[in-house]
C-alpha cells in the first residue's frame, strides 16, 4: 500500500512539473526523445547487436569445443623401432616372424615366473 501511495505522489508531482514546462523546453525534450529512439532502433537493426548472430554462434562454439570428446579415441601405437623396421623390410617368412614373436613372449613369461 505504501508503494502505491508513493507512486501516485511521484506521478502527480511529475505531471504538475510537466504542466509548468515552456514550449521551448517541451520541444527540446521531444527532440531528445526522438533522437534516443532513433539510436535505439539503429542498434536493434545491427545484426551483431540484435543477438541472432550470437544465438547462432554459441552452439557452434560449444560444438567445436566438445567435438574432440565425441570422437572415438584412437589407439595409440608404439613407435616403430629400428629392429621392427628391419624385420618389415627383410625377406623373412611370415611364419618365422610369428615364431620369433612366440619365442619372445615365451622368454618374457619365463622371466616373470622366474
Amino acid at each position: 500500500m505504501k508503494d502505491n501511495d508513493f507512486i501516485k505522489t511521484v506521478r502527480q508531482q511529475l505531471d504538475e512539473s510537466c504542466d509548468s514546462l515552456t514550449g521551448k523546453e517541451l520541444s527540446r525534450l521531444t527532440q531528445a526523445r526522438h533522437k534516443a529512439l532513433q539510436q535505439t532502433t539503429a542498434k536493434a537493426r545491427h545484426p551483431l547487436l540484435a543477438g541472432w548472430l550470437w544465438k547462432a554462434a554459441i552452439p557452434l562454439m560449444l560444438a567445436l569445443l566438445l567435438l574432440p570428446l565425441w570422437q572415438p579415441k584412437q589407439a595409440q601405437q608404439a613407435p616403430l623401432l629400428a629392429s621392427d623396421y628391419e624385420l618389415l623390410t627383410s625377406d623373412t617368412d611370415a611364419e618365422m616372424m610369428a615364431d620369433l614373436e612366440f619365442l619372445s613372449w615365451l622368454a618374457e613369461a619365463d622371466e616373470v615366473e622366474g
